[in-house]
């Protein structure tokens, strides 16, 4: 596959409430 989509390899999501400071 190929960068075709916003984001290349699938990375993680935006920080979630369990991941990252501000729950989004």
């Amino acid at each position: 596959m190929t960068n075709v989509g916003p984001h290349d390899a699938a990375p993680p999501p935006y920080p979630g409430p369990r991941r990252g400071s501000r729950p989004r």
